[in-house]
């Protein structure tokens, strides 16, 4: 059996949820070092804006990881945001895409590949067990390649 267009399309995206969570900890995780840092002034040294002192060397790196890990961050969310729009619409409401043709697909669908969630903790979340909610997923997976709905709202 091959992979869908929307099953990579939503393989990307649970792999991009991960990733954001990811960013999320440790840009936690590096806010705490910057505080650990505590009040040690630095300064730029010369006009190159290069970091002579230890300190001032350890915050630049910790500035530039940030803007990296918020960058992918961003970049994470975008992908997202797009799925949910093939999910739930362009609105985002529930009054458009997958979900205006069947709702538990649609809750299927984000939960497992936006909120990067385990089989069982959505069956706990909806109610199911896990298999119905495999088979329903793989038959929103099935109709969204086979209707070409999500080129039609993201142009994949």
């Amino acid at each position: 059996m091959t992979r869908g267009r929307a099953q990579a399309f939503f393989d990307d995206v649970r792999s991009a949820a991960i990733d954001a969570e990811r960013c999320v900890q440790q840009l936690q995780r590096l806010e705490e070092k910057m505080h650990d840092i505590g009040g040690g002034g630095y300064e730029p040294g010369g006009s190159s804006g290069v970091y002579t002192d230890k300190i001032g060397r350890r915050v630049a790196a910790y500035v530039d990881m940030e803007s990296k890990l918020k960058g992918r961050r961003e970049e994470d969310y975008n992908l997202i945001n797009r799925a949910c729009n093939v999910i739930y619409g362009h609105k985002q409401d529930g009054s458009g895409g997958v979900s205006r043709h069947n709702t538990l697909w649609a809750d299927v669908l984000w939960w497992r590949f936006c909120a990067a969630a385990k089989w069982d903790d959505i069956a706990d979340t909806l109610g199911y067990t896990v298999r119905p909610l495999q088979k329903h997923c793989a038959a929103a997976l099935r109709w969204i390649d086979e209707t070409g709905f999500m080129s039609n709202v993201i142009g994949e």
